[in-house]
């Protein structure tokens, strides 16, 4: 099982790797679900200076599950809206 930590650093590793340091990324928040975590994150300088004009636009929350899994579900509708259809796609109850 997977814990908050590991899965934020799944999550940072990937955004991060390659992104150069005006675009790093930082987690914003994590949700546990009985499959896994649903990570939200956004950019270290929108956290730091909370201005719209430094935010990441159209990114969808991580996924990570439990068994190391990653997903990302789209960004077509709210956050909580694209997770339910995650977890119904998945056959993945939200608890």
């Amino acid at each position: 099982m997977i814990t908050r930590s590991e899965a934020e650093a799944i999550v940072l590793d990937r955004l991060n790797a390659t992104a150069d340091a005006s675009h790093r990324a930082s987690i914003l928040d994590a949700w546990l679900r009985p499959y896994g975590w649903v990570i939200f994150y956004d950019s270290e300088k929108y956290v730091r200076t909370g201005n719209d004009f430094d935010r990441f636009f159209g990114n969808a929350p991580f996924v990570i599950m439990h068994d190391g899994g990653v997903h990302t579900p789209g960004t077509a509708r709210a956050a909580e809206a694209e997770l339910a259809a995650f977890e119904h796609a998945n056959g993945l109850a939200s608890g």
